[in-house]
């Protein structure tokens, strides 16, 4: 015997939402590379400026 009150049909979402799911779901996706990015940037131009000589960051060669 096959039930037949309680099947589950899905609502098909509006275009609008599905456009405006795809467009966040982008956005958060760039802001992640963006700030993974922009924090290893910082953190290897601070490594490469304490590393060179004279002209390093004076608070890590000298101190506080």
């Amino acid at each position: 015997m096959i039930p037949t009150g309680n099947i589950f049909i899905p609502a098909f979402p509006d275009p609008v939402s599905l456009l405006l799911s795809k467009v966040f779901s982008l956005f958060w996706l760039l802001l992640a590379g963006f700030v993974n990015g922009f924090a290893m940037g910082y953190v290897s131009h601070l490594v490469l400026d304490g590393t060179i000589g004279k002209r390093s960051i004076p608070l890590l060669k000298k101190g506080f």
